[in-house]
């Protein structure tokens, strides 16, 4: 089958993001004179979040500290006049909380795994 272009539209929502990686690698790259790549790229930035994570969690922080106030899920909010922007559904909130600590390999309370540690080949903060 020979290859088909997208429709433009389907193509360009992933361009700024690719775009964006490639960039971040070669500036990355020319400030330090070590090539680095945009996976490798990404993979620093993870690395980065789960240290932050594995802090916040030395200090007590859990899932409680990834909340929202109420009120983004009792009250409309404005994006400006005549957008009117409903509360939120917290059990969708919830579900979108759990599938991100997911994602990231965390526990069901947000916190960092040993496991996920080793992945990103990070020593275990006690």
């Amino acid at each position: 089958m020979p290859w088909q272009r997208p429709p433009p539209l389907a193509a360009v929502r992933f361009l700024p993001w690719r775009s964006a990686w490639r960039s971040g690698g070669l500036a990355v790259s020319a400030a330090t004179g070590t090539a680095v790549a945009a996976g490798e790229l990404a993979r620093r930035g993870e690395r980065a979040v789960f240290r932050e994570r594995q802090l916040n969690a030395r200090a007590g922080l859990g899932a409680a500290a990834d909340d929202l106030p109420e009120r983004f899920f009792t009250e409309p909010g404005s994006s400006g006049e005549g957008i009117d922007v409903p509360p939120l559904s917290r059990p969708a909130f919830l579900a979108a909380r759990a599938g991100y600590y997911r994602l990231r390999g965390a526990t069901e309370d947000g916190r960092p795994s040993p496991e996920r540690a080793d992945n990103l080949e990070l020593a275990w903060l006690e």
